[in-house]
């Protein structure tokens, strides 16, 4: 970055808006055009570096993907996105007349460059008929000339307005369109609208490349965004060369070429700007789980970081506030210093460590205890010496006096010197230990009443399975089975005597058998696949209807899955419906909508010429719709407003009234 400090003030002669990058600017701009030979057709379009900050320049392009934004005019190829030369708009220049529009096209004319583009129809110097063109149908075109430049009024959805001094304007092309009812159609098009679109998309071939591994990070200062607008364009700038340099052709086992792509360039070049440099990555303490649940208190660090609890759940908080003990921060708003803490205490190593770190501080405990013992016994030795040499010498009273006072202090002085030096090796004192006992309470008891919840959730899952399999056995218990009872008999079976229930399910059955038409619905379970062949078969060849229907109804009860819905559609299908009231229903049942749902299906029934009956779901609810229907070019036919929809309910009544 260079010195802004012999930029002159803003406002004054020589003041520089982009003083702060202008070294890599002009040397990233010399260098591109230096290094790649530029094609004959060439696009020139405005692009965006996002940016939202506070900016004299800044620009809103509401056109653009990217709205707010620093805009560059680039120049770039449309065969491989090179951009050849980029400027930075930073306002229009007071006193700097610009050429636009039709003056800027015979301006490049005369230096042997020739162009097209779109312009605005309200353009300075644009023809008056072409102004006040009004064309109506789609591909109509009004063209006028003056020399050798082309102004050109096409209709397409909108009438778009070219300049061109590179097409003919006697020639025309065909472009295909979409109608609204999905056909194609060719439309006649002037010359220059296929070569300006064939040539238009160099900036936006550019951008998409310089986009798709961006380096950009967010940062305050304007400036940098621009360098790292450089840093991208320099990257892919370097990627195009070496792809169509013939020196680093790649060719694979098969002998066809491979090209280089942009990722692998990418960490190609990252290595070679790292080089050799390796940075010293400063290490986290672990997190002390030994003593958990000791000195955990909110504590202010110097700089922040992530929240460790918020990086579980994928979000980025930064704070400063943290657990000291743990060496994490963590939030106080959101509880992740009581849940991050509450999940350390449940983890299966916190009752390990404890556990370790309280048999290490007995052994210190032990340890120390016994060195006060031996201390005391040295002291007693030594002082019974003493006694006996003033014994020997007689001494006076005053002597022993001063004596025994020596002997008290040095007793006390050495008793000082141990107890501190069992703390320094010891590093804790009683009532620690007793904290740390009532912790590692604490989490035993947490242990035991998780595996005690366990326990008595399997315990209850026993039960219900055993229950369940109960129910089972007293259904299928007898020769009879559960698809034949009655519901109504059913929900107050447990109410009942089991003599009763037993008899009025008999009864039931009696009337299944005897009513049921089972040669109608075989055919149609079959094509369910609820019966297989061989069980269709099988039926067939039984003589007996009775015999017959208690087969089939054992048939489905050994199914693995319910197949009451659609045992209750084939009876409705083989107009046997008053025999559903002795079917079973339990949790699987099937409302009469489900069962209208899976009768109707994709149901389309022709009445007369143009009007059809039709059966579909919308918003989970069932409608049948009598209604007029045409066709498309494609043969499909399509509803008609003119008609009528009915909903479950209303259906109903409407058949049953149907013989009134």
């Amino acid at each position: 970055m260079k010195d802004t400090s012999n930029n002159p003030p803003r406002g004054q002669p020589g003041h520089d808006k982009l003083c702060h990058i202008r070294p890599v600017l002009d040397t990233l701009t010399t260098t591109c055009l230096e290094n790649y030979r530029p094609h004959k057709e060439q696009s020139i379009d405005e692009g965006m570096i996002a940016f939202k900050g506070r900016l004299s320049f800044k620009q809103y392009l509401p056109a653009k993907p990217t709205k707010f934004g620093i805009k560059v005019w680039e120049r770039a190829s449309p065969h491989n996105g090179y951009v050849h030369e980029f400027q930075v708009y930073t306002g229009r220049v007071a006193g700097v007349r610009v050429e636009e529009g039709l003056e800027l096209f015979d301006q490049l004319l005369q230096d042997r460059i020739y162009c097209a583009g779109t312009v605005r129809i309200n353009r300075r110097g644009m023809p008056e008929a072409i102004k006040g063109a009004k064309l109506k149908e789609r591909g109509e075109t009004l063209t006028m000339q003056k020399g050798n430049l082309v102004a050109t009024a096409w209709k397409d959805k909108k009438i778009v307005t070219y300049l061109s001094t590179n097409s003919d304007p006697t020639q025309s092309r065909t472009v295909r369109r979409r109608k609204k009812d999905g056909t194609v159609q060719d439309v006649p098009a002037p010359a220059v609208s296929e070569s300006y679109n064939k040539y238009m998309f160099g900036v936006d071939l550019a951008d998409q490349k310089r986009m798709q591994y961006s380096t950009c990070r967010k940062v305050r200062k304007w400036y940098k965004y621009l360098f790292w607008f450089c840093f991208d364009l320099a990257t892919v700038n370097a990627l195009i060369c070496m792809q169509e340099s013939p020196n680093h052709r790649r060719v694979s086992r098969t002998n066809t070429e491979t090209k280089l792509s942009q990722l692998e360039f990418r960490k190609a070049l990252a290595q070679q700007m790292i080089g050799q440099f390796r940075g010293v990555r400063k290490r986290k303490a672990p997190p002390v789980t030994g003593n958990c649940g000791l000195a955990h208190w909110p504590f202010q660090f110097e700089k922040p970081g992530r929240c460790k609890q918020c990086l579980k759940q994928n979000r980025r908080h930064e704070v400063s506030i943290g657990c000291k003990q743990c060496n994490v921060k963590l939030c106080i708003k959101n509880d992740c210093f009581f849940k991050y803490h509450e999940e350390l205490l449940k983890s299966d190593n916190v009752k390990k460590n404890l556990k370790e770190y309280l048999l290490k501080c007995r052994e210190e405990n032990l340890q120390l205890t016994q060195r006060k013992v031996n201390q005391n016994n040295l002291i007693t030795c030594r002082s019974n010496e003493d006694e006996e040499e003033k014994r020997k010498r007689g001494l006076n009273e005053d002597g022993k006096k001063r004596k025994m006072e020596s002997s008290k202090h040095d007793k006390g002085t050495n008793t000082i010197m141990t107890a501190q030096a069992g703390n320094k090796i010891r590093g804790l004192d009683g009532k620690e230990i007793k904290i740390l006992e009532q912790v590692k309470k604490i989490v035993d008891d947490k242990v035991d009443n998780m595996e005690t919840v366990i326990k008595y959730q399997d315990n209850i899952q026993k039960r219900r399975k055993c229950q369940l399999r109960e129910e089972k056995k007293l259904h299928t218990g007898s020769d009879h089975f559960t698809v034949c009872l009655k519901h109504k008999m059913h929900n107050s079976a447990k109410q009942m005597n089991f003599t009763e229930w037993q008899s009025s399910l008999k009864r039931c059955a009696d009337d299944l058998r005897g009513k049921m038409k089972s040669e109608k619905i075989i055919p149609l379970l079959r094509q369910k696949y609820l019966l297989t062949t061989n069980d269709e078969e099988r039926l067939v060849k039984i003589s007996d209807e009775r015999e017959k229907t208690t087969e089939l109804l054992l048939t489905l009860y050994k199914l693995d899955f319910n197949p009451l819905p659609q045992l209750k559609l084939a009876l409705i299908k083989t107009a046997q419906s008053e025999l559903i009231q002795y079917i079973i229903e339990d949790k699987s049942e099937t409302k009469d909508e489900d069962l209208l749902k899976a009768y109707y299906g994709s149901c389309f029934i022709h009445l007369q010429e143009d009007t059809y009956v039709a059966a579909k779901e919308y918003r989970g609810q069932i409608y049948i719709h009598i209604r007029n229907y045409t066709k498309r070019d494609d043969q499909q036919r399509i509803p008609t407003k003119q008609g009528v929809g009915l909903t479950f309910s209303r259906w109903l009544i409407l058949e049953s009234k149907r013989d009134e």
